[in-house]
């Protein structure tokens, strides 16, 4: 028996269909709510209808553009796409790389497009062949950066903060401090420096990272101890990197949804390049992404202990919280547990409660000084003003120069407002996890464009996750709440995934 008015429907997941037998209009062209259909328990959502638009499909406004969005948004255009250009990136660095690598990620790559191309369905094996080309455009290219360390040493191409994270880690296991300290006596100072950017790396003075960034290498680095081989942070990253694949494996959509999200997060270049150096920003988008496949599939609980464990790795989980919340209360509100409430909340703080706190408390003047005031812009020393958001516009125009002390938070504070204000409704309205993943990209987005620093890799990251959101969908709902119908399929749904 479906639910009756003001009951919220049992079922965690559900999907809606506007073109389903049961929807229908009544006589005052109203519209009535469709029969639910779940999709936990195995089942996959349909796939949303196109919205009938009284017109042929052909000669329908904006029909040619639709077509070409639809094109774009499916698996085979995702492999050209971020394949091509991760393989052109390794032809490119060929100097790097044995022949023998090149040759299979070419192989691989050509095989994968091919099968996408020519078979139908066989997700199963489409997705072996793509964690293979995964395996020899991301992780074997990493793999043979990390043996070229061990011989030429720290390279330009070497990442500091993965440099600074090993020896961190070094340091938080002889029981030393890791924030105050001078890093220009450590291997930290081997990375080559721009000199651009200033006469010296402020980065020899301070450690900008939370201290989950290096214990995270802690079980690693036994593991490479026992082994007898040489520890490096990208072993980490490459760890992730899998946590991250097992996520989208978990998320309870089509396999060609799932199939093309890996695409676009792990095999193209906008993460995939940035593991080679060495850089943390898998980690973020594995744990984000394993915390939504866990709300997915109602474990309230786990997921926010994992969106917990996310923002205490680094900050730019931070605009996940803010959806969590939202999500939980949706919960609340249909189902009023307070005692389940209360588990999510303490989940969600643990991890960053359990490892901020001692380092916190062990010495909070540097702390402050090297986590908050650094990255910031305060202090005697702070980072340079550069990248591509805001503070490379106002380089560019001679606004300020990178040493200035500019009020970027203010920016920070009100485009965060804004992105909250716009996305948290939209969420509410339909709690999906397209919309969700979407939500946290904006607001990701507003709080590092308007930074005082937004490199490459923040712009490459927040490209993956808006790459990822299409293939996600609107259709799998994330909230035990009834929420209101809505017969046009969302912008999200566009695309021929399958």
């Amino acid at each position: 028996m479906s639910p009756g008015p003001g009951q919220a429907p049992k079922l965690a997941l559900r999907s809606y269909n506007a073109s389903a037998p049961g929807f229908r209009r009544s006589k005052k062209g109203n519209s009535e709510q469709a029969r639910y259909r779940a999709v936990i328990g195995g089942a996959q959502p349909r796939e949303q209808a196109a919205p009938d638009s009284g017109a042929p499909p052909a000669f329908a406004p904006g029909a040619p553009f639709r077509r070409a969005v639809d094109r774009l948004l499916s698996p085979l255009s995702y492999v050209v796409l971020f394949g091509g250009v991760q393989l052109g990136l390794l032809w490119w660095l060929a100097r790097f790389w044995p022949g023998w690598l090149i040759a299979s990620a070419t192989l691989a790559l050509c095989v994968l497009i091919l099968a996408l191309a020519a078979v139908t369905n066989r997700w199963t094996a489409k997705m072996l062949v793509l964690l293979v080309a995964i395996g020899l455009l991301v992780a074997c290219p990493t793999v043979v950066l990390m043996h070229d360390r061990t011989v030429r040493g720290i390279t330009s191409v070497d990442h500091d903060g993965a440099i600074q994270a090993e020896v961190a880690m070094d340091r938080m296991l002889h029981g030393l401090p890791i924030y105050g300290v001078d890093w220009s006596k450590t291997a930290v100072s081997q990375v080559p420096w721009d000199y651009s950017k200033g006469p010296t790396n402020p980065a020899l003075h301070h450690n900008v990272y939370f201290p989950l960034v290096p214990m995270a290498g802690i079980p690693v680095a036994l593991v490479a101890h026992w082994l007898r081989i040489p520890y490096d942070y990208r072993q980490v990253l490459l760890i992730f990197l899998a946590i991250g694949l097992w996520a989208i494996w978990l998320l309870p959509i089509p396999p060609a949804r799932r199939f093309a999200m890996a695409v676009a997060l792990f095999l193209g270049p906008l993460l995939g390049l940035y593991v080679w150096a060495g850089r943390s920003d898998v980690p973020v988008v594995a744990l984000v992404i394993l915390g939504l496949a866990l709300l997915a599939r109602d474990r309230p609980v786990l997921a926010s202990l994992v969106i917990g464990a996310a923002f205490a790795y680094k900050l730019f989980a931070a605009p996940a919280v803010p959806f969590l919340l939202a999500w939980l209360w949706l919960r609340w509100r249909s189902q009023p547990k307070g005692w389940e409430l209360g588990r999510c909340l303490v989940a969600l703080a643990s991890v960053p409660v359990i490892t901020i706190t001692p380092f916190l408390l062990a010495s909070p003047a540097a702390f402050l000084r090297d986590v908050v005031l650094y990255p910031g812009g305060g202090g005697a020393d702070p980072y340079p003003i550069s990248g591509f958001g805001l503070s490379g516009l106002l380089l560019a125009i001679q606004a300020i120069h990178p040493q200035d002390r500019f009020p970027f938070w203010a920016f920070q504070l009100v485009a965060l407002g804004l992105a909250l204000a716009v996305t948290i409704p939209w969420f509410l309205r339909r709690p999906s996890a397209g919309r969700w993943l979407t939500g946290f990209a904006v607001t990701l987005f507003a709080l590092t464009f308007f930074a005082r620093f937004f490199n490459d890799s923040y712009l490459t990251l927040v490209l993956a996750l808006f790459a990822a959101c299409a293939p996600l969908g609107d259709s799998t709902l994330l909230a035990r709440a009834t929420a209101p119908l809505r017969a046009a399929p969302s912008w999200l749904d566009r695309g021929t995934w399958r």
